[in-house]
């Protein structure tokens, strides 16, 4: 039976529904233009035929391997000052732009964290804007600043930010990433009250969605050519005329190197969970990856969990070229649960995630 967005099925009681308030029907009219209805009728084929499931959706452990503190390419002593200062020269003529992410909803928690009070008065939304562009612009660096959203964010992004007199189009740009309806296990799309339950697909979707709103393309034209990606709780990525801000080496070492994509590692406290670094093997070569907890076998990463030395914090470097030219069709997709309903009565929801760390495997 062919897959069809008319099989639906209406939930009793949701506690987080697609957020978004029922009597905004402009905004929710604008759900349908962020929704790849042949993306998501593909994949939904997929469950129905058994071939995408949470479990198929894992990458083998048996090309997996967890790596030592010793496996990571590190900047010499001998060479951190000149890659420090080619990551300066970088930023001081205008050549690097800082992406972040903000278009989840943080659906574990009770509110969305961009907008929590992380120091008196302030969100760390604001905070993430700071690091990542408002000291730059303080000190005079030139600092292309771009945003990623979904509708569910959007109006309180834009929001949040003009309290401090931050605006859209003029400190930021902004786009938003796409969206999907939720399923059940069956695949059946879920309602509530009559209305579908949109939710995010992932934040691989950076890739597809800064292409295809024409922000790359922008981009490119004001000359960046290194786009830095960071997520909203990682703050500590500061762009600023320090020149002895360590992350410059960073920048400088990605440009020397001639990389496609640099990956940020940090070391790993034991309770800490997300995205790590493992070897990974192909047919022709077995290479460091960046793995997201959701795309590994829970008992494969329970077993390696503790003995990780490094975590990635969703940081990473891309090349300007690299992100025009790549392959978003061949990014894995992943089949996320989610508990949902009443403590009493509860189920399971079931969404498609691309990740951006996966442009790592491909």
């Amino acid at each position: 039976m062919k897959a069809e967005l008319k099989k639906t099925w209406e939930a009793s009681y949701i506690e987080r529904p697609t957020p978004l308030p029922r009597e905004h029907r402009e905004t929710r009219a604008k759900l349908a233009q962020l929704f790849d209805e042949k993306v998501f009728l593909e994949r939904l084929e997929q469950v129905h035929a058994g071939m995408l499931t949470i479990e198929k959706s894992w990458i083998s452990f048996e090309k997996l391997r967890a790596p030592k503190g010793e496996d990571f390419p590190r900047i010499s002593k001998n060479d951190f000052e000149a890659r420090r200062e080619l990551g300066w020269e970088a930023v001081k003529k205008g050549l690097v732009g800082m992406l972040i992410l903000a278009g989840g909803t943080s659906s574990r928690m009770k509110e969305n964290k961009l907008f929590m009070e992380v120091i008196p008065g302030k969100s760390l939304l604001f905070l993430k804007y700071m690091t990542s562009r408002g000291i730059a612009e303080k000190r005079g660096l030139p600092n292309i600043l771009v945003i990623m959203t979904s509708p569910f964010t959007t109006m309180s992004v834009v929001a949040d930010l003009a309290k401090y007199d931050i605006k859209e189009g003029r400190d930021y740009l902004l786009f938003e990433q796409s969206i999907a309806p939720r399923v059940t296990e069956e695949g059946e799309i879920i309602t509530y009250r009559g209305d579908v339950q949109y939710d995010v697909t992932g934040h691989g979707d950076v890739f597809t969605s800064i292409k295809k709103t024409g922000t790359l393309q922008k981009l490119s034209q004001w000359g960046v050519t290194v786009l830095i990606q960071s997520n909203t709780d990682n703050p500590l990525i500061v762009m600023d005329a320090d020149e002895k801000n360590p992350f410059l080496a960073y920048i400088g070492d990605h440009l020397a190197q001639k990389s496609a994509i640099t990956a940020q590692v940090a070391t790993k406290e034991p309770t800490q969970r997300g995205g790590v670094p493992l070897w990974y093997k192909t047919d022709s070569e077995e290479r460091l990856v960046i793995v997201e907890e959701s795309q590994m076998d829970p008992n494969f990463y329970k077993e390696i969990h503790y003995t990780l030395p490094y975590f990635n914090p969703l940081t990473f470097i891309y090349d300007i070229s690299t992100l025009r030219r790549l392959d978003t069709t061949q990014l894995p997709v992943v089949l996320v649960r989610r508990r949902e309903g009443k403590s009493e009565n509860p189920f399971y929801f079931y969404r498609f995630e691309t990740t951006s760390a996966s442009a790592t495997l491909i």
